[in-house]
């Protein structure tokens, strides 16, 4: 969704992050829409599609890199961390968002260090289960940006 995209690259900018990588299954194009939702933040921001999303973050993670999956699922073995439970970051880290009608993948859950959720009041109605995707990537990378602090 190009809203999302946009809203996404506008929080990735705000909470200092050095850039934004979709999958080559983003079926979101970068365009003027995604520019105005960014309120020009995407002008602002180095953005990479990776043909193979799983290859690259193999890649990242062999260079030092951590993945970090926001996710709902507590699938794989990753720790399932609260957004504001956080521990500081040691290394450089990519956020992996995933898409809002299936999450993030299993084979991408398989490559992550850390999966974080973001956890809901407990009288929220049960079919309420998550947020919209540029919200829980604000919060997160909100959660990231102001850990230890």
């Amino acid at each position: 969704d190009q809203r999302n995209f946009g809203s996404i690259i506008r929080s990735a900018l705000f909470f200092g992050a050095d850039a934004v990588m979709t999958s080559r299954g983003c079926a979101c194009k970068v365009g003027p829409l995604v520019s105005r939702i960014s309120v020009g933040a995407m002008e602002c921001m180095d953005i990479y599609r990776a043909n193979n999303y799983p290859r690259t973050l193999g890649m990242a993670r062999e260079s030092g890199w951590k993945v970090m999956c926001a996710t709902t699922s507590t699938w794989g073995t990753a720790p399932l961390v609260a957004a504001d439970d956080l521990p500081r970051l040691s290394a450089p880290t990519i956020l992996v968002i995933g898409n809002e009608e299936t999450g993030v993948s299993d084979e991408i859950l398989k490559l992550s260090d850390t999966n974080v959720h973001i956890p809901a009041r407990a009288d929220i109605p049960s079919h309420i289960d998550s947020l919209n995707a540029g919200v829980a990537a604000g919060v997160v990378m909100a959660a990231i940006r102001f850990e230890g602090e």
